[in-house]
């Protein structure tokens, strides 16, 4: 029996179909793709940090804390690597139930350590590593053996982005800067550190 036009289209368009989804699990499913949490925190790494700091393929972990365990709470992304001795953390938390940003951080070990601290080592040490950093002084509070160094403000986003150092024993430095985006419950905050709020 021969076949109709009508067969002819009906069995061309099973293998395109067939094809078409073969295309689609290939893409979609088998090859690996990058999730919420790893396009927010690469973005913000981008954003913020100077590009000589920078690795082109940082590995987002569930769980990650500063000192590259996964001991951390179920709501925290983070990532570790190391660039010309200097030691990179990046973080984020997000509300668990509505999946809202709360803060995005970024803290940095430098090898080197400082005796003296104040306001225009504290700003001049912050712009070796982020960009875009306030002109203004940062604000610096003295604590006993720690010194709190920090500038906050509002960017054109409508994020409320703090920057600074904090110097442990006279001697131990730790670079930051952290973004607490609209919507955030740290949106009211006044400060990176939750002391200062």
């Amino acid at each position: 029996m021969k076949k109709t036009w009508l067969g002819k289209i009906g069995s061309r368009y099973i293998i395109l179909v067939t094809i078409g989804l073969i295309i689609f699990i290939t893409c979609f499913i088998i090859l690996p793709k990058e999730n919420y949490e790893e396009t927010m925190i690469k973005n913000f790494v981008k954003e913020n940090l100077r590009d000589e700091y920078i690795l082109p393929n940082l590995t987002i972990k569930n769980k990650l804390i500063s000192t590259n365990e996964t001991t951390g709470t179920d709501n925290l992304y983070g990532a570790v690597w190391s660039v010309q001795g200097i030691e990179f953390w990046v973080g984020m938390h997000y509300n668990l139930y509505d999946r809202n940003i709360t803060d995005l951080k970024i803290f940095i070990i430098p090898p080197q350590t400082l005796e003296n601290i104040d306001e225009d080592i504290a700003l001049s040490i912050s712009k070796k590593y982020f960009k875009d950093v306030k002109e203004d002084s940062l604000n610096c509070e003295y604590f006993g053996n720690v010194t709190f160094c920090e500038n906050f403000w509002m960017n054109q986003n409508k994020n409320k982005i703090g920057v600074g150092v904090i110097v442990y024993n006279n001697s131990e430095v730790q670079q930051f800067l952290c973004a607490h985006p609209p919507g955030s419950e740290h949106y009211e905050w006044k400060s990176c550190a939750e002391q200062f709020k």
